[in-house]
């Protein structure tokens, strides 16, 4: 089974709804919970700039684009939206979603940025208000089993992405970046549970390829990426036509959302709070310095020879830690390359030109 595979027999039924939702702190487990079926809004494609006749130009591209989208129609198919307001040009395409695009219920979820007991209870409370925010816009009552259906759900999901990320850390020649970002995508949009049959079938096909000889990579140079968003796959293809390999990626897409379980022991929106609150942080979250530590200790166990920061422009959040990071670095004696991108279809020669010569470096250093 291959990915084209998998995003086929997965596919929503026509009758299903969709709840259209932008950050990996939104709870799906809700979403699902209340009937609806969590469409992450991506758009992997440049648009056209009709946004900035209402959103400032140094405003996030991912925002922009996103809004762009809403403007051509492309979400007409959604019942409702929730967003994170996880930061300021979040919160302006929440403002301007709402007055400018009749997509359906609209819903702004506070996530604290701490970690402790008081920020897991006001979490708590907050997704107790999206929970009746759901039942009044669908009139139906969202029951304690129809959550832990999902928590149990989404986690398998989880765990099965979990073996994905492993099998491929350990042999990335099974799977090229490309592919694994459009699983990804693939499970942010598909019928969850149709998506873990599939997945299964897929990793005991991924399972058997990794106990034949694949292509000789003797000598390749080995990768990490960190960022905030990858919407589409070129960047690893770049990387690995120039004889590298990408064996870990540490952003939104990719394992960062799928780490760390609901603990299923525990009442279900308690649980939920807890593992959103808990998985690997993003640049919104407080634990800078926990972040530069999970970085470089990532880089170090896999067997990194360098990474590769991959940001948004305009992107305030991850801007602001990348000093701290790069001096921990320097200390390491680590190498990185840091590309800022805003459109997506800019000219792959540039793109091109830095990686090579960057992964040039590498392999003198090596020498």
């Amino acid at each position: 089974m291959n990915i084209e595979e998998i995003r086929e027999k997965s596919r929503p039924q026509d009758d299903s709804q969709y709840m259209g939702w932008v950050c990996s702190y939104t709870p799906e487990e809700l979403l699902m919970a209340a009937g609806f079926t969590p469409y992450r809004l991506l758009t992997a494609t440049d648009l056209p700039s009709g946004s900035e006749a209402y959103l400032a130009p140094n405003l996030c591209p991912y925002v922009h684009r996103l809004f762009s989208a809403g403007l051509e129609g492309r979400y007409h198919f959604l019942s409702a939206t929730v967003f994170v307001l996880s930061c300021d040009a979040m919160r302006r395409l929440s403002d301007i979603w709402s007055l400018y695009l009749d997509n359906g219920f609209v819903y702004n979820l506070d996530v604290p940025r701490k970690r402790g007991e008081n920020a897991r209870e006001f979490f708590q409370n907050r997704l107790l208000d999206l929970k009746q925010g759901l039942e009044n816009f669908t009139g139906k009552e969202i029951r304690e089993q129809d959550i832990a259906d999902a928590v149990y759900t989404l986690n398998r999901t989880r765990e099965l992405m979990q073996e994905v990320f492993d099998l491929r850390s350990q042999n990335p020649a099974l799977l090229s970046g490309e592919e694994l970002l459009d699983l990804c995508r693939t499970s942010f949009t598909a019928d969850r549970e149709r998506f873990n049959s599939c997945l299964q079938e897929f990793m005991k096909d991924l399972s058997g390829r990794s106990n034949q000889p694949l292509r000789n990579r003797t000598g390749s140079k080995r990768i990490m990426f960190y960022g905030n968003l990858l919407e589409e796959g070129s960047i690893y293809s770049i990387v690995e036509q120039a004889g590298a390999e990408v064996v870990l990626d540490d952003h939104c897409l990719s394992s960062r959302h799928f780490d760390t379980l609901v603990d299923e022991q525990l009442p279900p929106l308690q649980g939920i709070a807890q593992r959103y609150l808990q998985k690997s942080s993003c640049s919104r979250m407080q634990g800078m310095q926990e972040r530069v530590d999970r970085i470089v200790e990532n880089i170090l166990h896999y067997q990194c020879d360098g990474l590769i920061i991959h940001s948004l422009k305009f992107c305030d959040l991850l801007q602001s830690e990348l000093p701290r990071l790069e001096r921990r670095l320097k200390e390491r004696q680590i190498e990185y390359l840091h590309i800022e991108r805003e459109n997506l279809a800019e000219d792959p020669g540039q793109l091109k030109t830095r990686i090579e010569a960057f992964l040039e470096l590498l392999d003198k250093k090596r020498n």
